[in-house]
């Protein structure tokens, strides 16, 4: 599979995210719409390669089933080698503007909306195509208002989609307070990824007016939508288009995904367990970065005959003997692989199969094995580096050899601000942007801080570089610079005949301005030479490009005061690394399907919030997590305080705490609450390393454990953490907890080591002071007795060398 991430840093001029439509209003020319990340291509970063064979394949076309929109079974057949495939039942789907928007009658609606404001505006929507539709019908429903002061003869509404026009509309009266445009989409218009383009002309007088009167507005109600009819596509089991079927990066709907758990996974062969359970994490964790922001349903069965979705099979055939019951592309004999030449798979050969399961109706199987724990892991990481992925194809793979890829800087945070203290627009994944018209949109990227940076106070700069055009108003039109929407910087655009690649320094205040989610806007508001209400001026000539070369010195250390769940929004600190390589997830020796399921939410969440080539975490139960890993990780211990793999995290009296038999505690209080119904997300310090910190999920039961499953898994929970402890009652009850003592934690600078050891410390200093006060009192008093001595020795030495000599 390929991971490759988005940048992150994504660049639109002035537009948003509106549950899975992109939405970018602008007065200027639409900008084009963002690139998705496409299963075939690759990450950046030091090239890898890998020894890889296919299996030979002759198998026979075998029947699949998918799901569709209206949770019905669509019956197919998928060939070997791509072939075609026949459906027997279609789907139908409806994306609105904002999925929250009740259908109300439009005169009720209470939700803002988008609104369009001044002579001309544009609204853009961007929107994906799914690659497993084959769409027949489309259409968008346009609800909006307007003012009723527009001249509808000179006042209109125009529909395009990816630069076509659609239909337009004018605004009358009767459109004022209800209006509706339903307008056919040809389906040859549609494309992987959709701009659907709002446009209105507005007027209220043919006489003088004015471009900014508050009069001049329609908004578009977010009950607008667009809806599709479709007939599944063909459906190819093949490494060279994974993960598809089991994840479309352009999908509009939620991914569901089974995984088989093995029935041994109770069983005392800790190296098969840890085996089994890396690759799965691993392979989960990759899926989170494929995904992002798309939801992903997990599911763990015991048995094939429970899975609703495509299926993941993780394990040895012997750990997983439902693999004999496949059409697999390699042969399988007495619970051993078998390569083409009928000769034994080595045990740290990795195993990979595309496949589905037996019946009258079936699922995708994606088999990740191997005949011994080594092999499989190493099949799971060929799936997880996306430029090893990249040359898999056919539906069989053997992986002998994989080359590692290197440990990435613990700084180097794609989706963030460079670790280096200088860097330009560039860096950012920014060129050359240009923005053009009286109302200009604003051009908007991500300026995320990493969790742990701290800005030195007065000393952070920008040097904004950037062109405009002539004919500007060199009294009116100005450059801003915004964090946020707090404006940190401005300056004039004082020549009329416009500048070319000008260069301008200001100081900011980056200490309260950057966060870890910030996002930048650079704002050029042009105004045209001899602007008057009463005559209609020209806009067109009207324009300013920000340049790649604007360069930012943002002068920072590292450090964070944990425990604190609110940077666990970010990853922190298991994210760093960002290959997940000093984070390790502990579970009981013999754990539970929701143990497991509990550990799968949590590495997806972890797999959302870092950007590697690789993934590098590392799964242990509680008997074979290695001392030195135990020492050095950050630790994420997963079960019920009866079976909770680390107890001595449960044990520690620094603030409230959860023991077997429904007993929890605050320091010396203790106290017994039956039932006890909540789920936990705690974090204290590591009692073997006071620089790490353990995350501890728990609760007392399987429903408890499903309430934490629940808040990795829903963005508006999760991004509500704070504090240390996290106690949930259910999707509504969250409470939140500051019980433990903090440290400061990750200094790098000398200045910053010294304040970091006495903040951690401060009972000392007290003693401290005292002991240096003696210490400088003794070293006075030894240096005062000197000098008296010298004084009072001085003359005796004199007088007997006087009485010597008169002698």
């Amino acid at each position: 599979m390929n991971t490759r991430p988005s940048t992150g840093r994504t660049l639109l001029v002035s537009s948003l995210m509106l549950s899975g439509l992109l939405v970018s209003c602008s007065p200027s020319k639409p900008p084009a719409a963002p690139e998705t990340a496409s299963p075939a291509s690759s990450a950046p970063g030091t090239p890898a390669t890998s020894s890889v064979s296919a299996a030979p394949l002759e198998i026979p076309p075998i029947p699949i089933a998918r799901v569709a929109s209206n949770s019905e079974s669509v019956t197919t057949n998928i060939q070997p080698g791509g072939a075609a495939v026949t459906t027997l039942q279609s789907g139908s789907y409806v994306l609105k503007f904002d999925p929250k928007a009740e259908d109300k009658p439009i005169g009720n609606q209470l939700t803002k909306g988008i609104r369009l404001k001044g002579t001309y505006a544009e609204s853009n929507l961007f929107f994906p195509r799914p690659r497993d539709w084959s769409i027949t019908q489309a259409k968008a429903l346009i609800r909006f208002q307007h003012s009723p002061a527009l001249l509808p003869d000179h006042s209109t509404l125009t529909i395009r989609l990816n630069g076509s026009n659609l239909d337009t509309v004018k605004l009358d009266a009767k459109s004022a307070k209800a209006g509706e445009l339903e307008v056919p989409i040809p389906i040859a218009l549609l494309q992987d990824n959709n701009n659907l383009t709002l446009v209105v002309q507005q007027h209220y007088t043919l006489d003088c007016e004015d471009p900014f009167d508050e009069s001049l507005w329609t908004e578009i109600l977010p009950t607008s939508q667009v809806s599709f009819n479709y007939d599944p596509k063909p459906i190819q089991l093949d490494f060279n288009r994974f993960p598809r079927p089991f994840l479309d990066d352009l999908s509009l709907l939620p991914a569901n995904l089974t995984y088989l758990l093995p029935p041994d996974a109770s069983s005392e062969d800790q190296k098969q367990t840890k085996g089994w359970l890396s690759a799965l994490a691993r392979f989960q964790t990759a899926l989170g970065r494929t995904a992002e922001y798309r939801p992903l349903k997990t599911t763990v069965v015991e048995s094939l005959r429970d899975a609703k979705g495509p299926i993941v099979i993780v394990g040895t055939p012997q750990n997983q003997p439902e693999l004999a019951n496949l059409e697999l592309p390699f042969k399988l004999q007495e619970g051993k692989f078998l390569d083409g030449k009928g000769k034994v798979v080595p045990d740290d050969v990795g195993v990979l199969a595309l496949t589905a399961t037996t019946g009258p109706v079936r699922l995708p199987v994606l088999v990740i094995s191997g005949n011994g724990a080594a092999g499989v892991e190493k099949a799971a990481q060929f799936l997880v580096q996306g430029k090893d992925a990249d040359i898999g194809t056919g539906r069989g793979i053997l992986i002998n050899r994989l080359t590692e890829v290197p440990k990435p800087n613990p700084r180097d945070w794609p989706r963030y601000l460079p670790p280096a203290q200088q860097f330009d627009l560039k860096d950012l994944n920014v060129k050359d942007t240009t923005v053009r018209g009286a109302f200009a949109g604003f051009i908007e990227f991500d300026f995320r801080s990493l969790p742990d940076d701290v800005f030195l106070p007065n000393e952070s700069t920008i040097t904004l570089n950037y062109s405009y055009g002539a004919q500007v108003d060199s009294n009116l039109s100005t450059v801003e610079v915004l964090i946020d929407n707090i404006a940190v910087g401005s300056f004039p655009l004082e020549k009329s005949q416009g500048e070319t690649n000008l260069s301008r320094t200001f100081k900011f205040p980056a200490t309260s301005t950057i966060r870890p989610d910030s996002r930048m806007q650079v704002v050029f508001r042009l105004f045209p030479k001899q602007l008057d209400a009463c005559r209609r001026t020209a806009q067109d000539q009207l324009w300013a490009t920000l340049h790649p070369g604007t360069r930012f010195d943002l002068p920072r250390e590292s450090s964070a005061r944990l425990p604190d769940l609110q940077l666990l929004r970010y990853g922190y600190p298991f994210g760093g690394p960002q290959d997940l390589s000093e984070a390790a997830v502990v579970v009981p020796d013999r754990p539970s399907p929701m143990e497991v399921r509990t550990m799968l939410a949590m590495v997806d969440r972890l797999g959302r919030l870092s950007q590697a080539d690789a993934v590098n975490l590392g799964v242990y139960t509680a008997s074979s997590l290695p001392g030195s890993v135990r020492n050095n990780a950050n630790l994420i211990a997963i079960g019920s305080p009866k079976r909770f793999p680390l107890p001595e995290v449960m044990k520690l009296r620094t603030g409230m705490g959860f023991l077997p038999d429904f007993l929890r505690f605050r320091r010396d209080t203790e106290i017994q609450a039956v039932p006890d119904q909540q789920g936990v997300l705690t974090q204290v310090i590591s009692p073997w390393n006071s620089a790490r910190v353990v995350l501890g999920l728990t609760g007392q039961t399987d429903a408890e454990l499903q309430k934490v499953v629940d808040l990795l898994e829903r963005d508006s929970l999760f991004f509500q953490l704070e504090g240390d402890t996290a106690l949930i009652a259910s999707r509504e009850d969250l409470k939140f907890l500051s019980e433990r003592p903090q440290r400061l934690i990750g200094a790098t600078t000398p200045r910053r080591k010294f304040t970091n050891f006495f903040q951690n410390n401060w009972l000392i200093l007290p003693f401290g002071l005292i002991l240096t006060s003696l210490l400088v009192y003794y070293l006075l008093q030894r240096y005062i007795d000197r000098l008296e001595q010298d004084a009072s020795g001085q003359p005796k030495q004199e007088g007997k060398n006087e009485g010597k000599g008169q002698k």
